[in-house]
């Protein structure tokens, strides 16, 4: 089923936490600028998980673009498909290294001031 498959779940999921990963690097920038100590709540992540949800549904499940996307991945020559796979994991990997930056660099700027 290409609207409640494994795939679309899956793909939805991941996009989500890289979408988090870069509110929870941006929030860590925040503090790290503008604030003298870390208040990260329960609700600060609610935020963070309603922002996430509202880009993927616009981005991606918006009139079902996701299945475009998946059709004309589908399309594309081996090759392409191979460059636009590792671009993909190129992507995922820098919103981790994002995270982990942000919040070392947030924790320097605490302890700086």
């Amino acid at each position: 089923n290409p609207i409640y498959g494994s795939n679309s779940v899956s793909a939805a999921g991941i996009i989500s936490v890289i979408v988090l990963f870069y509110c929870v690097g941006f929030f860590c920038l925040y503090t790290g600028f503008f604030l003298n100590e870390l208040n990260l709540t329960i609700s600060n992540l609610l935020i963070f998980g309603v922002i996430a949800i509202a880009i993927n549904y616009y981005c991606l499940f918006k009139r079902n673009k996701y299945q475009d996307y998946f059709k004309e991945f589908n399309h594309l020559s081996r090759k392409k498909r191979l460059k636009y796979s590792f671009l993909s994991f190129l992507f995922i990997i820098s919103s981790l290294i994002f995270l982990i930056i942000s919040f070392g660099y947030m924790d320097y700027l605490i302890n700086l001031k």
